[in-house]
């Protein structure tokens, strides 16, 4: 699932909450275009993220993508983007 948002600062906090217990979530921040990944977050067990990233453009667009390392499961998540 991917999710944009402006920059209201340099820094963010990006948190995929596992909802189902069954997925093994991955954050991907990317650039405004989707061509360079900034910054990956995937702890190696099931459970949640949370990815934090600096020397953000205030005012850019950015990237987020959430998924399921292991895609033999299939479960559900919330996400929380905070500048």
């Amino acid at each position: 699932v991917w999710y944009r948002f402006v920059a209201q600062t340099n820094g963010v906090r990006i948190q995929a909450t596992n909802n189902s217990g069954l997925n093994d979530l991955v954050i991907e921040l990317q650039n405004n275009d989707g061509s360079v990944t900034i910054a990956v977050e995937n702890e190696t067990t099931t459970g949640n993220e949370v990815l934090v990233a600096n020397n953000l453009v205030p005012g850019q667009t950015y990237f987020v993508a959430v998924r399921n390392f292991n895609t033999s499961n299939v479960g559900t998540f919330t996400v929380c983007i905070q500048h």
